[in-house]
């Protein structure tokens, strides 16, 4: 069902006994780069192929590559196991620089030319080229700034920050692509295996966070003349915007946001209205044990971060079926019956490195 390479070479098959990790964990999570750890002995036959940094690895789940990245550490045991932990390609974005610049444009052409900077920094292994961008145009879009960055701290910072989206790496035709989508992006990806009471739903936890609640929004776009953008000049002279149906639940909760990139008030308030109606509402999680048939049934569809999933339980939940976004997946390729999903509203912000 699993097979784990590094550098092109069989590391884990799950019908060769000779080829074989061990105590491993696969950590999957939209925006984050993701983090691989296994266990790998001297008499394995690829055991000195591992390097850090140089090294490597992917995850296939039959013809899905769910991981693909590079050994970041290497620890070493008792007997000379190696404790081998690495980073998904996504942390490829952290060996360029982004420096000063006076951009003027829109917010999707200034991630294409974060990318082609990046690009223009690294190896070919390490190219990544602008796949879908659906976190809606803005215009006109301003960066002014004499620092340096790391090209996914910039990307994070001047393009995800604001819209509370993710990134997320591709692999296609031999390529990566790099996609920055909003948090209801892909909708019609929906798994063809469901969730269901009874058959492969295993354990459930909820949590319903209200610390994010909020029901007015101040925003606050760059700066020009020495005084950051506001919308009171398009908004009856109110610098903040109201959620009808928000402060009728909650009452009012403000919020004061930076939107960078934006000088345009019009566009400031189109970006924040549309902000507040999205990620206003208290932040719900699911924690699901899931049993994925996939692995007996390779007809069957399997569960991925970003993908939707619907959920049949009428003992846990109101709605039936009930969907849900996937955000986390733990997975154990040597004991699959362990995978545990992480489903629900996707948070602002949810974009990290393990560095």
């Amino acid at each position: 069902m699993y097979t784990v390479y590094c550098n092109g070479k069989i590391l884990h098959g799950t019908h060769l006994q000779t080829l074989r990790i061990h105590d491993d964990k696969l950590d999957l999570e939209l925006g984050k780069t993701g983090l691989f750890e296994f266990t790998i002995y001297p008499d394995h036959p690829y055991y000195d192929l591992l390097e850090v940094m140089t090294s490597r690895i992917s995850v296939h789940r039959e013809n899905t590559v769910l991981f693909d990245g590079r050994v970041l550490k290497i620890e070493y045991g008792f007997h000379n196991e190696k404790r081998v932990s690495c980073e998904g390609a996504l942390a490829f974005l952290l060996d360029s620089i982004a420096g000063p610049t006076a951009y003027y444009g829109d917010n999707e052409d200034y991630f294409r030319q974060l990318l082609q900077q990046h690009n223009a920094q690294v190896g070919a292994d390490k190219q990544i080229l602008p796949g879908n961008f659906t976190l809606g145009y803005v215009y006109p879009f301003e960066v002014v700034t004499e620092e340096y960055s790391r090209t996914l701290d910039e990307i994070n910072t001047r393009i995800m920050g604001p819209f509370g989206g993710y990134l997320q790496i591709r692999n296609e035709g031999g390529k990566m692509y790099l996609d920055a989508l909003s948090s209801d992006a892909n909708i019609s990806n929906m798994s063809g295996q469901a969730i269901t009471y009874g058959q492969n739903l295993l354990d459930i936890k909820r949590e319903t966070d209200g610390s994010q609640v909020f029901t007015a929004i101040l925003p606050l776009g760059d700066e020009v003349d020495g005084a950051r953008v506001t919308i009171g000049r398009v908004n009856n002279w109110k610098d903040y915007i109201e959620y009808a149906p928000a402060v009728a639940k909650y009452g009012l909760i403000h919020r004061v946001m930076v939107f960078d990139g934006i000088t345009d008030p019009q566009v400031l308030y189109n970006t924040a209205n549309s902000y507040i109606r999205n990620h206003y509402a208290p932040v719900d999680m699911i924690e699901i044990g899931v049993a994925d048939l996939s692995g007996q049934n390779s007809a069957m569809d399997s569960f991925m971060p970003g993908q939707w999933v619907q959920v049949y339980s009428k003992h846990h939940l109101a709605q039936y079926p009930s969907t849900h976004l996937v955000i986390k997946m733990t997975i154990h390729i040597t004991d699959p019956a362990r995978t545990k999903m992480y489903a629900g509203r996707l948070k602002p912000g949810i974009t990290d490195s393990i560095k």
